[in-house]
């Protein structure tokens, strides 16, 4: 045993240097991750590496994607790691990377001020400091690197104090120790996102809170989407909850939606069509939340003045569909609506209709064939009635006559999907982006080469198969690679 005693110091010194390995390597490793803001609203992950593979960007792989400037190249990101995007608390916006070398970020960033691109302000406090497009501040080390924004001038120094805060936080203080982190942790998507449902305009809260508790804000709704790629596709699955219980019991109920759809109206579309929506709708339900909305709720007190909206929406049991055809650029759609029927006997009470309205003035209403009226109102109108045992409306007499008479196999490829979904949307993106009213919005608002960039999307569709999870899917045209597209 004497002979093998100079062994124990060698162990020891083995062990030691395995323990600073680990630390640095292993420990150490995600320190960058530390600097997250506290809290944050949002909060997404993303695996530079797995997207580019989904994605069919292998040949770019030697670089590294810079998002500062837009192209791939080798800036001093450790894009290996995970990068994480966040809204703050402050509603401030940002990014977080991991360093692999200090020294050629702030060469990356000198090439950029001679572009014109930013602002290299030096050293402060130990910690390298930029200002892109004077709104977005960047700080690193040769560990992480921090950007945040948008920031105005006067609040620079404010800004720079706040991303230091994070600089020196412990892990216990950082974003790493909120809900939403642990939410995005672990899962084998390309990128997740986590965020409270508040982080949306204000302009979102009483459409996304419609049929909610009275007391719900759109703070106690999390919404966590997994983000996949394939070369022509972007796939987003998203799952709702909440820590309060009502309102998860809310989205469980969701009697409004009764169940998977049939799909008897999804082969009546034209090859033009610019949109079609699809739900398995119990009617009763559908009118007390239609009610809750105050803009739609006028609007129903006004229709029941001419015809008994109410007894109708009652009557729907089963499948509804809306179909848009075109938008006009004085914004006037061409539209369907047809629903199934539990059964049709408010069409008894059409004679008194036509006799109310009658005595009106700024009411219309006429039969022009057996259950097919013509309705309208000061800046409305409508073609309606019942066909094959369904509710029909249509927004003009040639779209009223060709109700039901289609047979497209636009959404052939969808079928399956759609059979499971208790919802489902479908919108044309080439017809849409090239509609007349959006070309003319994309004229009026500067935004051409938008139109560009949307002209190589060919569909879009969202669609649900519980009350709790959505699913979107962007599909680009044949040969065409989306991420290659969105990354120019």
């Amino acid at each position: 045993m004497k002979n093998i005693k100079w062994l124990y110091p060698v162990l020891a010194l083995l062990v030691c240097g395995a323990g600073i390995w680990l630390f640095q390597n292993v420990f150490k490793a995600n320190d960058y991750e530390n600097r997250l803001p506290a809290q944050p609203k949002a909060l997404a992950v993303i695996n530079i590496t797995k997207l580019a593979d989904e994605a069919g960007l292998d040949e770019k792989k030697s670089g590294e994607w810079n998002v500062l400037s837009g192209q791939f190249e080798s800036v001093g990101l450790d894009w290996s790691k995970p990068v994480y995007a966040f809204v703050t608390s402050r509603e401030l916006v940002g990014m977080l990377s991991a360093v692999s070398d200090e020294d050629m970020l702030v060469e990356s960033i000198k090439a950029h001020q001679e572009k014109g691109q930013c602002e290299f302000l030096g050293d402060y406090q130990g910690y390298q400091w930029a200002l892109y497009e004077k709104s977005w501040l960047l700080g690193f080390d040769d560990e992480a690197a921090l950007l945040m924004g948008p920031v105005i001038a006067s609040d620079l120094n404010m800004m720079r104090a706040e991303m230091l805060r994070c600089f020196h936080q412990d892990k216990d203080e950082s974003g790493c120790s909120s809900r939403l982190f642990a939410e995005i942790s672990g899962r084998d998507a390309s990128m997740t996102m986590s965020s409270t449902l508040d982080v949306l305009p204000n302009s979102f809260n009483e459409t996304f809170k419609m049929g909610l508790p009275g007391h719900a804000t759109l703070g106690d709704i999390r919404m966590v989407a997994d983000f996949r790629f394939t070369p022509r596709d972007l796939i987003v699955n998203c799952e709702i909850g909440s820590d309060k219980q009502e309102v998860n019991a809310y989205y469980e109920k969701m009697t409004v939606i009764n169940g998977k759809l049939s799909g008897v109206f999804s082969t009546d579309l034209r090859p033009n069509t610019l949109l079609w929506a699809s739900a398995n709708v119990e009617g009763k339900s559908l009118l007390r939340l239609l009610r809750k909305d105050p803009d739609i709720r006028t609007f129903l007190i006004g229709l029941n003045m001419g015809v008994d909206a109410d007894r109708m929406i009652s009557s729907i049991s089963g499948d509804v569909a809306v179909r848009i055809d075109s938008i006009s650029t004085g914004r006037r759609y061409a539209y369907s609506l047809s629903a199934e029927l539990s059964d049709h006997s408010f069409l008894d009470e059409a004679d008194y209709w036509i006799q109310s309205a009658a005595k009106q003035s700024d009411w219309t209403l006429n039969k022009w064939s057996e259950n097919n009226f013509y309705a309208a109102m000061p800046g409305w109108q409508c073609y309606f009635g019942v066909r094959n045992e369904w509710l029909y409306l249509a927004s003009s007499e040639i779209t009223a006559k060709n109700m039901f008479k289609q047979h497209s196999d636009v959404l052939s490829s969808w079928q399956k999907d759609l059979k499971e979904s208790r919802f489902f949307i479908w919108v044309n993106m080439s017809e849409v982006v090239n509609s007349p009213y959006v070309k003319s919005w994309m004229e009026m608002s500067g935004n051409e080469i938008w139109q560009e960039k949307l002209n190589v999307l060919e569909t879009f569709a969202v669609r649900s198969t519980d009350p709790r999870h959505i699913a979107f899917k962007l599909t680009a045209k044949e040969g065409v690679n989306l991420m290659n597209e969105l990354l120019k």
